[in-house]
């Protein structure tokens, strides 16, 4: 029966964050390009080029300091709540899960 070693007990939530962090820094650098070319068409504010882009980068900044703080926290939560192993997990031993899996779908063949 595998253990608790085998099983990776140490399964690290990293790698899964750090995408989670560039993509979400990727949608914030797009959102703040797109912004600037939305408010550069407005006549109004086609001489303003530089405040729009300062503004925009304080905002973008701001967005991710905001966004890296939220998922300091849910990595936090992951390694306690959904990558820890149990130390006395117990897997099924091999061929189990056929039985149970029959039994299910006959328990639903005669719901049906």
């Amino acid at each position: 029966m595998p253990t608790r070693q085998s099983l990776g007990a140490n399964l690290d939530p990293a790698p899964v964050i750090d995408e989670m962090s560039n993509s979400f820094h990727d949608y914030i650098c797009d959102a703040a390009d797109a912004m600037e070319a939305a408010m550069l068409q407005v006549p109004e504010f086609q001489d303003k080029g530089a405040d729009i882009k300062q503004a925009l980068d304080r905002w973008q900044l701001k967005m991710q300091r905001g966004a890296d703080a939220q998922l300091d926290q849910f990595e936090s939560y992951t390694r306690l709540h959904v990558f820890a192993v149990p130390p006395d997990l117990q897997l099924d031993p091999p061929g189990a899960g056929a039985a149970s899996e029959a039994e299910e779908a006959a328990q639903l063949d005669a719901v049906s």
